[in-house]
């Protein structure tokens, strides 16, 4: 009689912990589609990174990094949002850069009548590209009952 509480027992326990994870994988997963849902992008704009150790020298190895922009007619847009067609891209003049701290790292906007996941695919392709990514677009909060003591 003593095995019947103890199997109850058990059981019970094992079927609220199995409810309990399957329960909290569905908000897990809700939860994170609701996040990718409510990201923005600018259009027509990606993030591309090079391989400093394949690409070398951005000065002596400024016709490949052409060419790899060119794959999907793009135009760098340096850290002053200015737009540079490729042939005015000069890796030596400091304000052609698309940020500061990393020279590889190119903010590039894209023709409208390329499909921006056809970019990315492209220069994914390519052995020189480290990531592509769309520009996400950050907003500040303004309901912020103390951003005025912040």
């Amino acid at each position: 009689m003593k095995k019947s509480p103890i199997l109850l027992f058990s059981v019970s326990f094992a079927f609220c912990a199995i409810v309990l994870f399957v329960r909290s994988s569905l908000v897990t997963k809700s939860t994170s589609q609701a996040i990718d849902d409510s990201r923005e992008f600018a259009p027509h704009e990606l993030l591309v990174r090079l391989k400093e150790a394949s690409v070398g020298d951005l000065i002596g190895n400024q016709s490949l990094v052409r060419s790899i922009i060119s794959q999907v007619q793009g135009r760098i847009k340096t850290y002053l949002n200015e737009e540079k067609g490729l042939l005015d891209w000069n890796p030596a003049v400091l304000t052609n850069r698309s940020f500061h701290s990393d020279p590889y790292l190119f903010h590039i906007q894209v023709p409208e009548e390329i499909e921006l996941d056809y970019a990315i695919r492209r220069l994914e392709s390519n052995p020189y590209v480290e990531y592509v990514e769309k520009n996400g677009i950050a907003r500040l909060a303004t309901d912020d009952p103390y951003f005025s003591e912040q």
